[in-house]
């Protein structure tokens, strides 16, 4: 028989674990956005950052693969998590907790957790770039530089091959 103490801890531990996949699914949300499978909701100075997918189905069908590879990545936390609570016994209420857990963390705190990670994701991304910017740009001056010096030498060479052919001639 299960006491009613217990389930109330049981209740308690799979709310606070559904708080828990929904920090996991904001940082793999995150990661998707940086490599661009999902936009942002972060808003800057009234720029809205928003990705536009432009009805790519090849970028629909990495989102819905990240997704998949989410639930791949809790499905065996979830099944520890309910061998652990409660010896791998199933109960409604242990999945509705979690799943209430889940949402009202996605409601209050994961907007903020949410907007921090994205955030940090859009200055990466501009970090990014600025770097493979810059080393472009330093790629091209060193490309730039040696045909430079060949120009001026085949300059030199013709200036002093007119000054010996006006000696001669």
């Amino acid at each position: 028989m299960i006491e009613i103490n217990n389930q109330f801890f049981v209740v308690l531990q799979s709310f606070i674990f559904g708080f828990f996949l929904e920090m996991l699914y904001e940082i793999h949300s995150s990661v998707g956005f940086l490599f661009g499978m999902r936009g942002t909701r972060v808003k800057l100075n009234k720029v809205n950052f928003q990705y536009i997918y432009k009805n790519s189905k090849i970028k629909k069908a990495l989102l819905i693969l990240w997704d998949f590879v989410y639930f791949l990545q809790i499905s065996p936390i979830s099944a520890i998590f309910l061998f652990a609570i409660n010896n791998g016994i199933v109960r409604w209420y242990i999945i509705l907790a979690s799943l209430l857990g889940f949402v009202i963390f996605k409601i209050s705190v994961g907007r903020l957790l949410s907007f921090i990670l994205d955030l940090l994701v859009l200055l990466l991304k501009a970090y990014i770039i600025n770097k493979v910017a810059f080393l472009i740009k330093k790629a091209i001056r060193l490309v730039k530089r040696p045909i430079k010096k060949t120009k001026k030498n085949e300059k030199s060479k013709r200036t002093v091959l007119l000054s010996i052919n006006q000696k001669q001639g």
